[in-house]
């Protein structure tokens, strides 16, 4: 018996495993002193392995590119760096069905002295999962928002805003003696319906066919039902 539920037991514990809790964060520090808006180029430190694989320096460089930065990438070398800042990054990636970036971590160093401005870091578990160009998105955004306090600013996505309950029409039936006869008359039509549509069922040659066709005429059935009930007398109320 074990032996038949082994594989199932293993499928299950690595799903709980694999997902876990859905975890959604950003943050950023600037430090006290730090001026990013006089910044205008970057040197992008490419990480050992990123190029030909993820190519996450790409999308950095792509990113800043587009706020009107002037950006080079390279390897990691001596100061000085011909540009304001030196920028390094830390990826994370996990299997989840497939592979996702897990955590983004991207820091700003002062190229004349090589001491941190900046940094920011974004992690999305598998169920709150973005791309790749999201995350840098993301992170970098957070950077040029946050204030020069030296304190870590946690971003919490926005919670979208539940819509107003529209009021809905409800059918209240009439109690009268005519009113609930005729509702009696509107059963028995509903039944006599259904049975003749589970004996065509039974009797059928090409049983797929009739399966096929039996969910909508059993809706069908059940709108003349209502039909025949709203006929019988009744009135409307807005709840």
């Amino acid at each position: 018996m074990l032996r038949r539920f082994a594989p199932m037991l293993f499928l299950i514990c690595l799903m709980v495993l694999t997902l876990g809790c859905a975890v959604n964060r950003a943050t950023s520090t600037v430090t006290p002193g730090a001026d990013l808006s006089k910044v205008k180029s970057f040197y992008i430190v490419e990480k050992q392995g990123d190029k030909g694989t993820y190519n996450v320096y790409k999308l950095i460089e792509s990113n800043l590119a587009k706020r009107g930065y002037a950006v080079t990438t390279g390897s990691d070398m001596k100061s000085p760096y011909k540009s304001d800042v030196i920028l390094t990054y830390v990826d994370n990636w996990k299997w989840d069905m497939s592979m996702y970036m897990l955590q983004l971590t991207i820091t700003f160093k002062d190229a004349t002295n090589n001491l941190t401005m900046a940094s920011g870091n974004s992690i999305h578990t598998s169920l709150t999962r973005k791309p790749p160009e999201e995350m840098v998105e993301e992170v970098l955004t957070n950077i040029f928002n946050a204030k020069a306090t030296g304190k870590e600013e946690t971003y919490v996505p926005p919670v979208q805003e539940t819509p107003p309950v529209q009021p809905k029409s409800v059918f209240i039936p009439s109690e009268t003696k005519e009113s609930k006869a005729c509702r009696m008359e509107c059963k028995k039509i509903q039944l006599m319906e259904l049975q003749l549509l589970q004996q065509s069922f039974n009797t059928t040659r090409y049983p797929a066919i009739m399966e096929s066709l039996s969910g909508p005429k059993k809706s069908e059935i059940e709108r003349n039902y209502n039909k025949c009930i709203v006929d019988c007398g009744g009135t409307h109320e807005t709840r």
